[in-house]
């Protein structure tokens, strides 16, 4: 009876250490296998992330880091940008009456020419107006100014070229020849004929100087010649002017339009 009590105690010893060992090996297999998935999900959480402040062209994927001394040199370029563009803000005139008009530094008129704006000329006005709501400052203003300015001695250059060869054309008794057409024409027209001489004066062509001298010959033919006590008056005697030949070539040409027209008249 003891023995077989002493055997039955012992294999229940046994089998009880025996689970006993398998559960401590199970344990330390769940706690293993918890520290392996531990440990891996530990290491999938350390992999860095782009942050969403950074471009991606500045992000290398290989190290999953920044590549910083682009991204540094990128973030300086726009900070000296933004500072230029609030100094430019502040430089820039408060308001269109704030713009001065001036040509810009270093600017060179032709030899004998100049060039002056009206501040009150509505154009100015106008230009004022869309400088200041393009955001130009006063040197890209000026600059503006300029280009005008060298436009228009341009085409000033370019007319007085063209009167100097027209009245090279009519020759040294060329100013007054205009002269001549002037007084003729405020004689038979008067205030109406002001338009047509200053443009004659201000823009001679050769040909219309011309023209005018031919339709003054063809007038002073149409009245013949005058008729005297005597009888009719010879062109010899009708061209015989007291004082003619101490005459200017203003005064001789006067003198004749007054002769023709008395003879138009019938002497009246």
């Amino acid at each position: 009876m003891t023995t077989e009590s002493g055997q039955a105690s012992g294999q229940s010893s046994s089998s009880s250490s025996s689970q006993q060992s398998a559960q401590g090996s199970a344990a330390q297999g769940g706690a293993s296998g918890q520290g392996q998935q531990q440990t891996q999900n530990s290491g999938q959480q350390q992999v860095a992330q782009r942050p969403a402040y950074v471009p991606e062209k500045f992000w290398d994927t290989a190290s999953n880091s920044v590549k910083a001394d682009e991204f540094t040199s990128h973030y300086n370029d726009l900070s000296a940008r933004d500072a230029e563009r609030v100094a430019r803000a502040q430089a820039l005139p408060q308001s269109p009456d704030a713009y001065q008009v001036a040509l810009p530094e270093g600017f060179k008129p032709p030899e004998g020419m100049q060039f002056e704006f009206r501040n009150d000329d509505p154009a100015m006005i106008e230009a004022r107006k869309a400088a200041h709501e393009l955001g130009l400052d006063q040197n890209g203003f000026s600059r503006l100014l300029g280009i005008y300015a060298a436009n228009k001695l341009g085409e000033l250059q370019s007319t007085n070229s063209a009167r100097e060869a027209e009245m090279t054309k009519l020759g040294s008794a060329a100013p007054q020849r205009i002269e001549a057409v002037e007084t003729w024409l405020k004689a038979k027209v008067g205030d109406k004929a002001n338009v047509m001489i200053e443009t004659l004066k201000q823009f001679p062509v050769a040909a219309n100087v011309e023209a005018f001298e031919g339709i003054m010959r063809a007038f002073s033919s149409q009245g013949g010649s005058s008729v005297t006590q005597s009888g009719r008056e010879t062109e010899t005697d009708q061209g015989k002017i007291p004082g003619y030949e101490n005459m200017s070539f203003v005064q001789r040409r006067t003198a004749q339009m007054t002769q023709q027209m008395k003879t138009a008249t019938g002497g009246r």
